[in-house]
C-alpha cells in the first residue's frame, strides 16, 4: 500500500515537473520570437499590372530568407496583395488590425501586432526592427509610422495617388410652422376683437459639401474628347476641354481663362497626355496639330524609363506639367507660349504656285527681306539685303549621350549663341 502510494506521488510530480518545463520554454520562444517568422515592410512604387489603379504597394522582406527576398505586404485593396490607391488607405487598414491578429505577408509570416513591439532585428540584436520614436511618442513596433516615413522621403507627385471622387447627399433641415390659438375677452357692454398670433415659416436652404476631385494625373498617351467632363478640378479651379476649347474656370466666378481654342470646321479635335512630359491637341481628321507644349527646338527626348511625368492643377489656378523629381517642364503662367506647329496647308489656296512657299517658310527664310526693294541686280552681279539669312534648322541636343554624328546640308551654328543649337 505504501508503495503504490509512492509511485502515484513520484507520477503526479513528474507531471507537474513536465508542465512547469513546457510553460518555461513556451515563454522563452515567445519572448524572443525564436518560431515566429516576421518581416521588414516597405511602401515602394507598384509595378504590377494594376498599377494605374493602385499606385501604392507594400513589399514583406521576411525574416525566414533574411531579409533578402519579399513578397506581397498586408492587406491591400487592390486585385495585388498589399497594393492600395493612397495612403490614407493603409492607415485605415492598419488601424482595424487587432493586437493579437497576425500580420500578413503571402502567408509566410506568423508574428502578430503585439510580437512586433519585441522583435529584434536578427543583423544587429541591439536593436529592435520598429525602434520607438520617444520625440514623437510613438512606441515600437509601429509598423505603420515606418512605412509613413518611406512615403514623406518621396515627393508627393511620385506617388500618382487615386483619391476617389466623394458625392454629399445634401442636408436639409426645416424648422415646424407654430400657429398660437387666438385669445378673445369678452365684457358685458363690449366684444372684442379676438387677437390672432403667428409666429412666421422659416426654412433654411440645404447645405452641400462636395468633396475635390483628382488634381494629378500621370501622363500616360491619353486621348481626351471634346466633351463637358471636367479633366482636374480642385476646391477653387477645374480644367475643361469642350466646344474646342481647353480652359481653366473659377468655379466661384465662373470666369475661365482660355488656354488654346480652336476656330474651324471639324468636330473631331482632341486632346493627348503624351507620356514623354508634353500634351497637344491635334484634329483627328487629318492628324494635323493644333497646338502642343512641346517645343519646335527640342524634337529628340534621352527620356529614362523611371522618368513619369504629371499634369498638375494647382489651388491658384496654374496648369503645370513636372516630373517625377519634381522639375518643371511647363507652366501655362511662366511658360504661356507654345511653338505653333510647322505650317501645313497653304497660305494662298487660289494660287497654284503656293505650295512652294511651305518648304520655305518650314526653313526659316524671311519672305519680307526676300522680297525687299534691296535687292537688286547689276553689272557686277546680284546683290541682296544684308540683313537675309540662310535656311537653319531647329534641331537641338538635350540630354544626348553616346558618340554620334548628324549630318545635314542645312546644319546651322552660331557659335555666339549659348542655346547649344546644333
Amino acid at each position: 500500500m505504501i508503495n503504490n502510494k509512492l509511485i502515484i506521488s513520484i507520477f503526479i510530480i513528474f507531471i507537474i515537473f513536465i508542465i512547469i518545463i513546457f510553460y518555461i520554454k513556451k515563454k522563452l520562444i515567445d519572448k524572443f520570437n525564436i518560431n515566429k517568422s516576421h518581416a521588414l515592410f516597405v511602401l515602394e512604387k507598384n509595378s504590377a499590372s494594376n498599377k494605374d489603379t493602385h499606385p501604392l504597394r507594400i513589399y514583406a522582406y521576411t525574416s525566414s530568407y533574411g531579409y533578402m527576398s519579399s513578397t506581397n505586404g498586408f492587406g491591400g485593396t487592390g486585385d495585388y496583395g498589399g497594393t492600395y490607391r493612397n495612403f490614407e488607405e493603409i492607415v485605415n487598414y492598419y488601424n482595424n488590425i487587432d493586437n493579437n491578429s497576425i500580420v500578413g505577408c503571402g502567408g509566410h509570416c506568423s508574428a502578430t501586432l503585439q510580437d512586433y513591439k519585441e522583435i529584434y532585428d536578427v543583423r544587429d540584436t541591439s536593436k529592435l526592427l520598429y525602434p520607438p520614436d520617444e520625440i514623437n511618442n510613438i512606441e515600437a513596433g509601429n509598423i505603420l509610422e515606418k512605412l509613413r516615413k518611406d512615403y514623406l522621403a518621396k515627393p508627393i507627385e511620385y506617388w500618382g495617388e487615386i483619391i476617389p471622387t466623394t458625392t454629399t447627399t445634401p442636408t436639409t433641415t426645416t424648422t415646424p410652422t407654430t400657429t398660437q390659438t387666438p385669445t378673445t375677452t369678452q365684457t358685458p357692454t363690449t366684444t372684442q376683437t379676438p387677437t390672432t398670433t403667428h409666429t412666421p415659416t422659416t426654412t433654411q436652404r440645404p447645405t452641400t459639401t462636395h468633396t475635390p476631385t483628382i488634381t494629378l494625373i500621370t501622363l500616360n498617351n491619353q486621348e481626351i474628347e471634346n466633351t463637358n467632363n471636367s479633366i482636374l478640378e480642385n476646391i477653387n479651379y477645374k480644367l475643361l476641354f469642350n466646344n474646342n476649347t481647353l480652359k481653366i474656370c473659377n468655379k466661384n466666378s465662373n470666369e475661365c481663362t482660355i488656354i488654346y481654342e480652336y476656330i474651324g470646321d471639324s468636330n473631331n479635335i482632341i486632346l493627348i497626355l503624351n507620356k514623354e512630359g508634353y500634351i497637344e491637341i491635334i484634329n483627328k481628321d487629318n492628324n494635323n496639330i493644333l497646338w502642343t507644349t512641346k517645343k519646335n527646338g527640342e524634337p529628340f527626348f534621352n527620356i529614362s524609363n523611371d522618368i513619369s511625368y504629371y499634369l498638375i492643377l494647382t489651388e491658384n489656378g496654374e496648369l503645370k506639367i513636372t516630373d517625377n523629381n519634381n522639375n518643371l517642364i511647363w507652366s501655362n503662367i511662366t511658360q504661356p507660349t507654345t511653338t505653333k506647329p510647322l505650317i501645313t496647308q497653304p497660305i494662298n489656296t487660289h494660287s497654284n504656285s503656293s505650295s512652294n512657299l511651305i518648304p520655305i517658310l518650314n526653313a526659316g527664310i524671311d519672305l519680307l527681306n526676300f522680297f525687299s526693294d534691296k535687292n537688286y541686280i547689276s553689272e557686277r552681279g546680284i546683290h541682296f539685303n544684308s540683313k537675309m539669312k540662310g535656311p537653319h534648322t531647329n534641331i537641338y541636343q538635350k540630354n544626348f549621350s553616346g558618340t554620334s554624328n548628324v549630318y545635314s546640308p542645312y546644319l546651322h551654328y552660331n557659335k555666339n549663341n549659348t542655346d547649344n543649337i546644333v
